[in-house]
C-alpha cells in the first residue's frame, strides 16, 4: 500500500494530464517514447495492450489470539495487527483496508480439529472482539486471517494473509440447565422404571442425576421425605432407574435433576403414572352392615374395596340365614335393599368386588336383624289412691309384645275440666315413664277431673294406647280471689269489687272477707316531706265487708289517703288465702291555709317574704298566689333599719299590666311542667274560693288585693313598689282541687330617693348660654329634698340621625331654687338638658331630656385657604366654615397688591356661595395677598389667615421675520417655514417651543424651542393657506400672540410621484419608531399643563418636542441604541438581546476562573 505522500502524487500528476487532454498512462511515459508513440498512433489506430491490474498483498499472518477475558457464553480475543502492500506496473492510488477474520470451531483437543469445521465468528478492522453465544465449559480452536479490501478500483487483486496460529480457549463452566422432565419406559404391577435425557446445558462437567418420587415405595427405609413430600429414589450418573415395591394401581409422582461439581440444576416438571391394576382387596373391618331395617328387609351397606389401580364395576351379596351362603343380590354401588326377610330374625351377610382384573375374594362377614313390631294395647288405669294433688293408678301390660320386649310403659294426662285446664295443656301430655306399671301422678289441682291412659313401648316402636278413663282428686279450700279495685272514689267513700277465684276447690263458696288499712297521707308517701305524721311500717288490716256478695262501698274515710284492700274467699273446706293488696286514693281536697307568711327584709321598692309549705290533703301543693292590697303612706318619717337583704334568684310569672314586679329565691324557676295544667286548674279553683271567702270575710276589709307571684317558690321578693309606703300581703296555696287563703301581713317599704322634677323648660337662649327652671318631684318619697343637678350634652346631627355627646355637669343648686343658667356653651348648637333632684336617701332618677339650642353667632373664619397661580391668573380654595347655628349666606375673597402699603390695601373680587374662585387680570410676575370671611344672618365672621402668591411671566412675543413658501423638492403638499425666535425681556417667559399652524388646515406642528424652521406636509394639492407662527412660554405661561399671516398657495396636483420622505427641521436628527407618536403626546400634555393653546394633531411631518430648558446632549450610544431599536422592531427587543449579553458575559466571567 502506498504512503499518503505518493497517493497525493499520483494524483496530482492525473490531474495534471487530463487538463492537457492526455490520458494519465501517456502522462506516465517518457517524453522520447511518448513521442514515438504519437507517430505510431498517426500511422495506424491500433491501442497498445493494458496493463494487468494492481494487486494488493498481505505477506505475514496476525498474531496469534490472545484470551483477555472469559465468562460462561462469551470470550474477549485479541491479535496483533499486520500490513499489506500493492503491486502494481503502473503508478495508482488504491483505496484500502484490512478486514480481518476470526474462526473457530469446538475442540476436545488440537488433534480433533476439522478443516472444514472452521466458522467465520467476526469480520472487521478491529484487532480485539468479544464472542457471545458460547456454550459454558466448552473448548474452542480460534484462528485470525487477514484480508484486504479495495473500495475504488473493482478490478484490483488481493491476496489474504495466510492464517494465524490456533489457539485453544475455553469458556467457565457452570451449573446445569433446563433439565427435561423423566419419562415413563415400563410399569408393572409394583415396579416403574423411569430414563431421561440429559439437560439443555451440561455446564462442561461431568453429570450426575437425582431422581425423587412421591409416594415412597412400601418398606422404605432411605433419607426422609421433603416438605412436599418427595423422597430420593436414585442419585448417580445412570439416565434411567427402576423403582420397586410399589403398590399396584397406585398413582406416583417423579421428578429428576442434574447436579455436577458447579451446582445442581432446578427440577425438571413433574412426571405422574401409575403401576398396573390387580383385582380389589379387603381390609379385615371391610364388613357390610345393616344402616337400615324394616319388619321384611334390610338395607345393606359396606366400606370401599382398596381398587388396586382398576376401578370396580359392581358387587355381589350373598346371605345365610342358617342353610349357608346363597346369591341375594349383585349392585353397581355400595349398598342395596334385600327383601322378603322374616321380622326379628339374625342374618349373615358378605360382599365381594369386581374390576378389570377380575373378582376379589369374599370380604368379611356381616350380621344383621330385621326390624321387630311394636306391641300391642295396655288395659285402662285404675284408681288406687287419691289426694287433693295426686293420683295414683296402676294397669295391665300389653299381651302381644311384638317379637321385642317391652321397655317401658308411657301414661299420658289430659284435663278435662277447666280447673284442671289452668294448670296443664288442653291436650295429651305424658306424665309417665317406666318399667313399672304403677305409678303416681303429682302437681294436680284439687276437686279436678281428668282423663288418663297407658301405651307399651319396645324397641320396635310404642304400641297402641288402650282405653282412656276419668279420674278426680280430692276437694279443697277455694282459690285465691281477684284483686280488689276502686270502681268509685270519693273524698271520703271508695266503692270496691273483685273477681271470683277461678276454682272453688271442688266446693261451692259461701262467704268473701275483705280487709282495709290505711297507709297514710299522699304526700308522705311520695316523698314531698310535708303533712302531719309519717307512714306505719307495718300496717293493720281491719275488716271492712264479709259477705257473699262481689262488692261494698267504704265509708267514713279520709280525703287525700292511701288505703291497702285485700280479699279472701271460703268454702266449706275452709278460707282461701290473702288475694293480692291493692293500693287506692281517696280524692284529695283542698290544702291547709299558709300558717307562717313573714317578712324577711325590706328596701325602698321591694319586700322580701317567705312561708312554709301547708298539708296539701291528698293533692300536692302546686304554687302560690302572692296578694298585695295597697295601703297609706308610712306616718313615721324614718324608717327602722332594713334587715339584711339576701342575695336571691329571680323567678316567677311574668309582671301584672299595672307595672309591679316580681322575683323568688330558694327554688328559682323550679316549677314541674306536668303541674301547670293542675296549677290552672287549681288558679280556677283557688278563685271561686277566694270568692267564697270575700263573701265570708268582714266588710272592713275593702282593699283592692292584686297578685303579684305565682309559682311553686315559698319565698319570693315583690319589686317595684313605691318607697315609704304601708302594704298588706297574704298567700293562697293552690293544689289540684281548690286554693286556701292565709291571714294579711302588714309591711311598709324604706324611704328612697325622689322622683323627677317635672315641667323642665328653656327660659332663655345665648350664643354662649342657657337658662332653664323645672319644677320640684311630684313625691320625695319620705325624706326632704336636700337639692337638684342639672346635666347637658351637645347632640350633634349627622345626615337623618342625631348623636349624643358625653353628658356633664352644668349646674347645682338647693333646695328650693328651681332654676339654673348653663355658660361655655357654642353658639347655635342644640343641646339635651336634664335634672335631678336628691334627698338624704341619694339622688332621685333624671327628668325627661329637654332639647334646647343657643343662639346664633357669626360665622368662623374660613380654614384652608389655598392660592396656585396659572398665568396672570390665581385660583383660590379653601373649606367650608363654621355657621355657628346660622347658614353661611356668602364668601368674601379679598386681594391685596404687592405696593409695600402696611397694612395691605385688601380689595373684594368675589361675593358668593362657592368654596373656590379663579382671579383673573392680575399683572404678570407680581405677588399678591389672598384672604376670605363667611357671612351669615348674624353678620361677617373673621378673616382667614393671609395666603402669598405670585404670577407667572408674560407669554413671550409672537416670532417675526416668518417666511412660508412651497416646498423646494417639488412636493405639491408640503411647505416650508422659516422665523426669527422673538426678544425676550424681563417681564416676558421663555419659548420653549413654537406652534406652527397653515390655516384653514385644522393641523398644527410644533416645534422646539431653538428651532426656527420647519415644513408642513400632507396639505391639499392646489389650496391656499395662511400661515402663522407662536411661541409657547416657560413655567406655565401659556401661549404667545400668533404672528402675522403669510399666504402660500400650492401648485395644482401632478401625476402622483413616489410617496416623499418624513420632512423634518433642519439640524434635528430622525426620531426612532414611534418617536413621533409619543412628542406628540408630549405636547399634548404639556399644553394641558400650560393651560393655553389647542390640542395638535400628528402631521405626517413629525418633529420632536424639545424640553422646556437646552436641548439633551445625545452622545455616541444614543445612536446606536436608536439603530438597534430600528433593525430589531423595538425597545423591547432591543432590553431581550441586551439582556442575553449580559447573561453570557457574567457566564464567561465565572468560567474565566475555573480555566485559569
Amino acid at each position: 500500500m502506498q504512503s499518503p505522500e505518493e497517493d497525493t502524487h499520483a494524483w496530482s500528476n492525473e490531474e495534471l494530464h487530463q487538463e492537457r487532454g492526455a490520458s494519465p498512462a501517456a502522462a506516465a511515459q517518457p517524453p522520447a517514447e511518448q513521442e514515438s508513440a504519437e507517430q505510431d498512433a498517426d500511422r495506424e489506430a491500433v491501442p497498445p495492450s493494458p496493463p494487468p491490474p494492481p494487486t494488493v498483498v498481505v505477506h505475514c499472518a496476525p498474531g496469534l489470539p490472545q484470551v483477555i477475558g472469559t465468562s460462561t457464553t462469551d470470550i474477549s480475543l485479541q491479535w496483533s495487527p499486520v500490513a499489506c502492500s500493492v503491486v502494481s506496473q503502473v503508478q495508482t492510488s488504491l483505496e484500502c483496508q484490512l478486514n480481518y477474520h476470526l474462526e473457530m470451531q469446538p475442540v476436545d483437543d488440537k488433534s480433533a480439529l476439522l478443516p472444514e469445521g472452521w466458522i467465520v465468528q467476526y469480520q472487521g478492522t478491529a484487532s480485539f472482539v468479544q464472542v457471545k453465544g458460547l456454550r459454558p465449559g466448552r473448548s474452542y480452536a480460534a484462528r485470525v486471517t487477514a484480508v484486504p479490501l479495495v473500495t475504488n478500483t473493482p478490478g484490483a487483486l488481493v491476496v489474504a494473509s495466510p492464517p494465524s496460529g490456533t489457539q485453544v480457549v475455553h469458556t467457565l463452566a457452570c451449573a446445569p440447565l433446563g433439565q427435561p422432565a423423566p419419562q415413563l419406559a415400563s410399569r408393572m404391577k409394583k415396579e416403574l422404571k423411569f430414563k431421561w435425557g440429559e439437560p439443555q446445558e451440561t455446564g462442561g462437567r461431568p453429570l450426575q442425576y437425582v431422581l425423587e418420587m412421591r409416594p415412597a415405595p412400601e418398606g422404605w427405609q432411605g433419607p426422609p421425605p421433603t416438605a412436599d413430600g418427595f423422597t430420593q429414589a436414585y442419585r448417580g450418573p445412570q439416565r434411567s432407574h427402576l423403582a420397586r415395591h410399589l403398590l399396584p394401581g397406585g398413582q406416583y409422582c417423579a421428578r429428576v435433576k442434574a447436579v455436577n461439581c458447579e451446582g445442581e440444576s432446578c427440577w425438571s416438571p413433574v412426571l405422574q403414572c401409575c403401576t398396573q391394576a390387580t383385582v380389589p382387596s379387603w381390609a379385615p373391618t371391610d364388613a357390610p352392615f345393616v344402616w337400615d331395617t324394616a319388619a321384611t328387609s334390610v338395607m345393606l351397606g359396606w366400606p370401599e374395596p382398596a381398587s388396586n389401580g382398576g376401578s370396580i364395576t359392581g358387587y355381589e351379596v350373598e346371605m345365610d340365614d342358617g342353610g349357608g351362603f346363597r346369591h341375594v343380590a349383585r349392585s353397581s354401588g355400595r349398598q342395596c335393599a334385600v327383601q322378603g326377610l322374616r321380622s326379628g330374625i339374625p342374618y349373615r351377610f358378605r360382599v365381594r368386588a369386581e374390576n378389570e382384573a377380575g373378582r376379589s375374594l369374599w370380604g368379611p362377614v356381616g350380621e344383621g336383624r330385621t326390624a321387630a313390631v311394636p306391641p300391642g294395647p295396655c288395659s285402662a288405669p285404675a284408681i288406687l289412691g287419691t289426694s287433693q294433688t295426686s293420683l295414683t293408678v296402676r294397669w295391665e301390660g300389653p299381651h302381644d309384645d311384638g317379637g321385642s320386649p317391652v321397655l317401658y310403659h308411657q301414661l299420658e294426662l289430659r284435663p278435662r275440666c277447666a280447673a284442671a285446664r289452668r294448670g296443664l295443656p288442653d291436650d295429651w301430655a305424658v306424665h309417665y315413664q317406666g318399667p313399672e306399671q304403677a305409678c303416681t301422678v303429682g302437681g294436680l289441682r284439687p276437686g279436678s277431673s281428668y282423663m288418663a291412659r297407658v301405651a307399651a313401648v319396645s324397641q320396635a316402636g310404642a304400641g297402641a294406647f288402650g282405653p282412656a278413663a276419668i279420674l278426680q282428686t280430692a276437694a279443697s279450700s277455694p282459690e285465691r280471689p281477684g284483686t280488689p279495685s276502686a270502681t268509685s272514689r270519693q273524698q271520703t267513700e271508695l266503692s270496691v269489687c273483685w273477681a271470683p277465684p277461678e276454682h272453688d276447690g271442688g266446693s261451692p263458696l259461701t262467704a268473701y272477707r275483705l280487709e282495709a288499712c290505711c297507709l297514710g297521707p299522699l304526700e308522705e308517701l311520695r316523698g314531698s316531706g310535708s303533712g302531719k305524721g309519717k307512714a306505719k311500717l307495718t300496717p293493720d288490716f281491719q275488716l271492712a265487708y264479709l259477705g257473699p256478695e262481689r262488692g261494698t262501698v267504704l265509708t267514713d274515710l279520709d280525703p287525700g289517703h292511701r288505703y291497702a284492700l285485700r280479699c279472701s274467699a271460703m268454702n266449706e273446706r275452709g278460707s282461701s288465702g290473702w288475694g293480692h293488696t291493692c293500693q287506692v286514693d281517696t280524692l284529695p281536697g283542698p290544702p291547709l291555709p299558709v300558717h307562717t307568711l313573714q317578712l324577711a327584709g325590706a328596701a325602698s321598692t321591694s319586700l322580701r317574704l317567705h312561708w312554709g309549705q301547708p298539708y296539701g290533703r291528698g293533692a300536692p301543693v302546686s304554687g302560690y298566689v302572692l296578694e298585695v292590697a295597697a295601703g297609706s303612706p308610712a306616718h313615721s318619717p324614718a324608717a327602722p333599719q332594713p334587715l339584711q337583704q339576701p342575695e336571691l334568684d329571680q323567678g316567677g310569672q311574668p309582671p301584672p299590666a299595672n307595672g309591679t314586679h316580681l322575683a323568688n329565691g330558694v327554688g328559682g324557676q323550679q316549677a314541674a311542667a306536668e303541674q301547670e295544667a293542675e296549677q290552672d286548674k287549681g288558679e280556677q279553683e283557688a278563685q271561686a274560693a277566694n270568692d267564697v271567702a270575700a263573701a265570708g270575710a268582714p266588710q272592713a276589709d275593702t282593699a283592692a288585693w292584686q297578685a303579684v307571684y305565682r309559682g311553686p317558690d315559698t319565698a319570693c321578693t315583690v319589686s317595684g313598689l313605691e318607697p315609704h309606703t304601708c302594704y298588706r300581703l297574704r298567700v293562697r296555696a293552690l293544689n289540684a282541687v281548690g286554693a286556701s287563703l292565709s291571714e294579711a301581713l302588714t309591711a311598709s317599704t324604706l324611704p328612697a330617693p325622689p322622683s323627677s322634677p317635672t315641667a323642665l323648660q328653656q327660659q332663655q337662649a345665648a350664643p354662649s348660654g342657657l337658662r332653664l327652671c323645672w319644677l320640684p318631684p311630684a313625691a320625695d318619697h319620705g325624706a326632704a329634698i336636700s337639692g337638684y343637678q342639672l346635666e347637658c350634652a351637645r347632640s350633634v346631627s349627622r345626615g337623618t340621625s342625631a348623636t349624643t355627646q358625653a353628658w356633664r355637669l352644668a349646674a347645682q343648686t338647693e333646695a328650693g331654687q328651681l332654676e339654673a343658667e348653663v355658660e361655655g356653651l357654642e353658639a347655635g348648637s342644640r343641646y339635651l338638658s336634664r335634672v335631678r333632684a336628691g334627698n338624704a336617701c341619694g339622688w332621685g332618677p333624671w327628668s325627661p331630656s329637654l332639647p334646647c339650642c343657643t343662639a346664633p353667632d357669626r360665622p368662623a373664619a374660613p380654614q384652608g385657604l389655598a392660592a396656585k397661580a396659572v398665568g396672570t391668573a390665581v385660583r383660590a380654595s379653601w373649606e367650608a366654615a363654621e355657621d355657628r347655628g346660622a347658614p353661611v349666606q356668602a364668601y368674601e375673597l379679598e386681594v391685596a397688591g404687592s405696593g409695600g402699603t402696611s397694612p395691605p390695601d385688601f380689595a373684594l373680587v368675589y361675593r358668593g356661595e362657592a368654596a373656590a374662585q379663579r382671579v383673573q387680570g392680575l399683572q404678570p410676575n407680581s405677588s399678591y395677598q389672598l384672604r376670605v370671611r363667611a357671612v351669615n344672618a348674624v353678620g361677617a365672621g373673621p378673616y382667614s389667615e393671609a395666603v402669598a402668591v405670585r404670577t407667572s411671566k408674560a407669554p413671550p412675543l409672537p416670532p417675526s421675520a416668518v417666511c412660508a413658501r412651497a416646498a423646494d423638492s417639488g412636493s405639491a403638499t408640503s411647505i416650508e417655514v422659516s422665523w426669527q425666535a422673538p426678544q425676550q425681556g424681563a417681564a416676558e417667559a421663555a419659548c420653549i417651543s413654537f406652534q406652527v399652524e397653515a390655516a384653514p388646515s385644522p393641523l398644527k406642528l410644533t416645534c422646539g424651542g431653538r428651532a426656527t424652521q420647519a415644513v408642513l406636509t400632507g396639505l391639499q394639492p392646489g389650496a391656499t393657506y395662511a400661515v402663522r407662527v407662536r411661541g409657547v412660554g416657560a413655567d406655565g405661561a401659556g401661549h404667545g400672540p400668533w404672528s402675522e399671516p403669510v399666504a402660500v398657495s400650492l401648485r395644482a396636483p401632478s401625476p402622483p410621484p413616489a410617496a416623499p420622505p418624513v420632512s423634518q427641521p433642519r439640524g434635528e436628527a430622525a426620531p426612532p419608531s414611534g418617536a413621533g407618536e409619543a412628542a406628540s403626546r408630549g405636547v399634548k400634555r404639556r399644553g394641558e399643563r400650560n393651560g393655553g393653546g389647542q390640542q395638535t394633531r400628528s402631521l405626517t411631518a413629525v418633529v420632536k418636542t424639545a424640553v422646556a430648558k437646552a436641548p439633551r446632549k445625545r452622545g455616541p450610544l444614543t445612536g446606536v441604541y436608536r439603530y438597534l431599536v430600528r433593525q430589531l422592531g423595538g425597545a423591547a427587543n432591543v432590553n431581550l438581546v441586551f439582556g442575553a449579553f449580559v447573561c453570557l458575559l457574567a457566564v464567561l466571567v465565572m468560567l474565566y476562573p475555573a480555566q485559569s
